[in-house]
């Protein structure tokens, strides 16, 4: 937490220098839809991946700054392991970013570097853990018993990190119009490990909290303009 008070802080201050340093700036608002690839980081197996859908609300508030709402909804599978451990989340995830620009005044490759960015932000992720297996209360084996629930409907704090690039479209005049394309890739990372239904590796221990990850295209639309 402490890692992302210092992010958010440093994204503040560019936004505010940048501000005073190209004076007045008209803000402007966007809203999109996308989809893309869920791809999952568990304790059981990694790297399963299904199709997710997202929706976004972003304000730009100076060249370099934008902040907004996103929201994803979609599967995270884990499973099958060598001990045919397995489950599905169907979750819906909202997250609050702010997202800053690496090189606004770059010149080479000018449909590029000025709209490289990165991020970070909070978010919360509503789960929906289901058919989590094998069914570990009729088993002997105590080492499958570990961390398990057959269900899971708990709301989650996950930790967003993005980067990404915005891509815009040129009207008529050749500038920018009010269409453009956003490839982002997220790893969205939990503070608690219950994304899956089991909490450890069979024989103990914890190789990390669960995590996923949503590699997406999104289409956004520039409103009141």
């Amino acid at each position: 937490m402490k890692n992302l008070f210092i992010l958010i802080s440093f994204l503040l201050i560019v936004n505010i220098a940048d501000a005073q340093y190209r004076g007045r700036y008209q803000g402007y608002v966007t809203a999109g839809v996308g989809g893309g690839a869920i791809i999952s980081h568990m304790d059981i197996v990694e790297n399963n991946i299904h199709p997710g859908a997202a929706f976004y609300f972003n304000f730009h508030s100076s060249y370099t700054f934008m902040a907004g709402l996103e929201v994803q909804s979609g599967l995270i599978n884990a499973g099958k392991d060598k001990y045919n451990r397995q489950s599905k989340n169907q979750f819906i995830a909202t997250f609050l970013k702010a997202n800053v620009k690496l090189f606004p005044d770059a010149d080479f490759i000018q449909t590029i570097l000025p709209n490289l960015y990165l991020g970070s932000g909070v978010g919360f992720i509503k789960n929906n853990v289901t058919d989590v297996l094998p069914d570990v209360s009729e088993t002997s084996d105590p080492a499958l018993a570990v961390g398990w629930r057959p269900t899971y409907s708990g709301t989650d704090v996950l930790i967003p990190f993005n980067a990404g690039i915005i891509i815009n479209f040129k009207n008529g005049y050749r500038r920018d119009s009010n269409v453009s394309l956003n490839l982002n890739y997220q790893n969205n990372k939990s503070i608690t490990d219950w994304l899956d239904g089991y909490s450890s590796i069979v024989g103990g221990g914890n190789l990390a909290k669960d995590s996923y990850s949503f590699v997406s295209l999104g289409l956004h639309y520039r409103l009141g303009r």
